[in-house]
């Protein structure tokens, strides 16, 4: 397998402030918290995950322009999102990306549910295009000025219908949390990314195409909701503040569906 290494670290890097955690008190708390949010509309099924409503929902959660937790002045963010991300040539390299890696897509043998997977190449566009000096920079400015393209494998995912992740952290894979971005190429989906801050209070968020979520590992717990109809298709790729590795990294790449 061959991936990107950047052999030089840049000067002064630090140790991000690590995330505290305030879990919610109980099942019944944690539910009078979502009910109180005003982005829950969430109804229950058998298996225990859940659909959300379609129509106003998505699109009063579609008219998000961006969106980050916590504030800049309290701190590294755990969670962004950003809409309208790449211009339209941009766009278009990953609307292509999609088109080109779409028949090599595999069952993701992982936590998610009826996700399918692949790896993008290191000498694709698309890999290009978010680990050039452009990209680098404006993630630096977004995210923080430490910040640079991981090592680990860029990957293309599908959520078609019945695909989902339950709730979860990200899994700690370099000494510092890495970034873990995802960008939306196209959805069609009525699929919703839900996160959990610090206070116990419920996010919901429907990507819209074009748009960049990141999330900081080992930080906001968060989730996908079961694809009940349409698709939606992404860009997963890290971000980091170092490349010393936990021991994680190589149980995730050796897990990987596309290493099958």
């Amino acid at each position: 397998m061959c991936a990107c290494v950047v052999s030089a670290l840049p000067s002064g890097f630090t140790n991000p402030r690590k995330p505290s955690f305030r879990h919610p008190s109980g099942k019944a708390a944690q539910l009078e918290r979502d009910r109180a949010h005003p982005n829950y509309r969430l109804k229950s099924t058998g298996e225990g995950r859940g659909v959300e409503e379609r129509g106003a929902d998505r699109q009063r959660a579609a008219s998000t322009s961006s969106f980050r937790y916590p504030p800049e002045e309290e701190g590294l963010p755990q969670f962004v999102y950003e809409r309208d991300f790449l211009t339209p040539q941009q766009l278009q390299t990953m609307q292509s990306t999609l088109q080109k890696y779409r028949p090599k897509l595999k069952k993701d043998h992982s936590f998610a549910i009826k996700r399918k997977s692949c790896m993008v190449p290191v000498t694709s566009a698309a890999y290009a295009l978010w680990t050039g000096k452009e990209m680098t920079e404006r993630l630096q400015s977004l995210l923080q000025p430490e910040v640079l393209p991981g090592d680990f494998p860029m990957e293309l995912r599908l959520y078609s219908i019945g695909a989902a992740m339950g709730w979860h952290v990200d899994d700690l894979m370099y000494e510092e949390p890495q970034y873990e971005l995802v960008f939306t190429i196209d959805n069609t989906s009525d699929s919703f990314t839900k996160f959990r801050d610090h206070a116990g209070t419920l996010h919901s968020i429907w990507a819209q195409p074009n748009s960049l979520l990141v999330i900081r590992a080992a930080g906001v717990r968060h989730r996908v909701t079961a694809v009940g109809e349409g698709e939606r298709s992404i860009i997963k790729l890290l971000y980091t503040t170092t490349y010393n590795k936990t021991q994680l990294y190589s149980e995730v790449i050796d897990s990987a569906p596309w290493r099958r």
